[in-house]
């Protein structure tokens, strides 16, 4: 009987002491948010300066990490955050050879379905991302209308068209 009672309290500790290290590792998670504010304290950019084009999660060698892309008027950064503690494990900055204002997404798409004739309207946006190509900052905007996709490329700081692309979907 005896025996039996040790071992339970011997179960019931290690099952507390068990519960105890999953809470604290839980605990430690960081989110977007967090992700966010800490590449932002790195790259030392106030958040009203910058603009993210990107925050998902994802693994690299199997370790959860937050991928993380945003710019301001003069730079670009690329960012991995590991998700269980929000230590930065990779970090790129480049210039941007477009510095100054951008136009928003809303423009960009207003400006590729202006170029491809027809109304926003009549149109299924697939995508409009910010992105970084051989210094310029761009807006990658893809629509379908019909049986095409509509591809274009669109400098985001003067809004002109560098690249446009049609093909037939199926």
């Amino acid at each position: 009987m005896k025996t039996k009672r040790i071992i339970s309290l011997i179960l019931t500790f290690a099952m507390l002491l068990s519960a105890s290290f999953l809470t604290a590792g839980a605990a430690k998670k960081v989110t977007k948010a967090k992700a966010k504010s800490i590449v932002l304290a790195n790259a030392k950019v106030k958040a009203s300066k910058a603009v993210f084009s990107e925050c998902k999660k994802t693994k690299d060698d199997g370790v959860a990490i937050y991928e993380l892309e945003f710019f301001t008027s003069k730079k670009y950064y690329e960012y991995e955050v590991k998700i269980c503690n929000g230590k930065i494990t990779d970090k790129e900055v480049k210039k941007l050879k477009n510095p100054g204002k951008f136009i928003s997404r809303k423009k960009a798409k207003s400006i590729s379905v202006k170029q491809a004739g027809f109304k926003k309207s009549s149109v299924k946006f697939t995508k409009c991302e910010y992105d970084f190509e051989k210094g310029l900052l761009i807006l990658e905007v893809e629509f379908v209308k019909g049986n095409k996709e509509y591809e274009y490329d669109i400098n985001a700081r003067t809004g002109a068209v560098i690249k446009s692309d049609v093909d037939r979907v199926g």
